[in-house]
């Protein structure tokens, strides 16, 4: 049975729960010492884990199914908003072990945030505190919940300590944050909103998707994925629609960019390319061309429902040709 101390808290990621279980366990010790020490925890649970990626790691640990861990304790639906295959895998799936273990463990941001407020709300309920998906998700400066300024830690293993323990000490600084601008409040609250519809997805969408839905919008609004030069890029519409200042700090090069002159992480995102776009290239562009995040769930499920009939009405066509020696007739042409 799962000791409670060493099962994620919510939206608790897979550095910060190593990091919880290392300190819980053995105090303060250095990375490397963490990840032998759950290594040989999930041994003790399972025998093999030591050749596991460090997410199979913890969710042996916590005794969850690897897809249900990956889902609600790793930024994978936020790294992998989009994949290639028609179907994609759930996040975590055995059948592709190579991105559980290349990007299970990885962060969204590059530096890790915390809320004060929730610091203290979870010391009042839990006695302790914990890092969050919601407070480390890049562009979203605020708190989901409290609608305050995140901080982020300065020491350089953030989690040696819990989030308590860098506020006490004051290794913590305040993001840079324009609260009186309500343009950039309503952005980064749209924003969070869309993340969350990743964060909330047990798998990423199938390219054309999540694809359709933006080359829709976009002629929609009279824009175009191409650089002919007749209509503006998405990449245009981005620069001339987001604060300026929160480009600035999360996007700068392509506050340098000219008109018409095409910027790869947003303009190849309508088009169909062997790799999809990134999670945060998908954000920002979701959150840039829709008014809401249901706005963007609406046009996406109408995608979504649209594949799926084209799918089922294929598969029924193939059937009928099967049946009637149609498919037997062209295998032999």
């Amino acid at each position: 049975m799962t000791l409670p101390r060493l099962a994620p808290m919510p939206h608790e990621f897979v550095l910060a729960h190593a990091g919880r279980i290392g300190l819980f366990c053995c105090g303060l010790i250095d990375m490397n010492r963490r990840l032998r020490l759950v290594q040989r925890v999930a041994e003790e649970h399972c025998e093999g884990a030591a050749g596991f990626s460090l997410l199979e790691q913890l969710a042996t640990i916590a005794g969850m199914s690897v897809t249900d861990y990956a889902r609600h304790h790793s930024l994978l639906p936020t790294i992998r908003v989009a994949d290639s295959d028609t179907d994609p895998v759930h996040h975590g799936s055995a059948k592709r072990p190579s991105i559980t273990r290349n990007f299970g463990a990885r962060l969204h941001t590059a530096k890790v945030h915390l809320c004060c407020r929730c610091v203290d709300e979870d010391i009042s309920h839990w006695g302790y505190s914990w890092f969050r998906r919601t407070h480390n998700l890049v562009g979203v400066e605020v708190c989901p919940l409290h609608g305050e300024a995140l901080n982020w830690v300065t020491d350089p293993d953030p989690f040696s300590r819990l989030p308590q323990h860098w506020v006490k000490l004051g290794d913590i600084e305040r993001v840079e944050y324009d609260h009186a601008s309500q343009a950039e409040r309503q952005f980064q609250t749209r924003l969070h909103e869309i993340y969350e519809l990743f964060l909330d997805r047990d798998r990423p969408f199938a390219s054309p998707s999540i694809d359709g839905p933006l080359a829709l919008r976009l002629h929609e609004l009279g824009l175009t994925g191409s650089s002919n030069g007749k209509k503006p890029l998405l990449s245009d519409y981005v620069l001339n629609s987001t604060p300026r200042a929160w480009l600035r700090r999360h996007c700068p090069q392509l506050c340098e960019k000219e008109p018409g002159v095409r910027f790869s992480t947003f303009d190849r995102l309508p088009r169909p390319y062997a790799l999809p776009g990134s999670g945060f290239a998908y954000a920002i562009a979701f959150a840039t061309l829709f008014d809401s995040a249901e706005d963007v769930a609406r046009s996406i499920s109408r995608s979504v429902v649209r594949r799926k009939r084209d799918y089922e009405n294929s598969g029924m066509e193939t059937q009928k040709r099967r049946s009637s020696g149609e498919w037997m007739f062209h295998g032999c042409a």
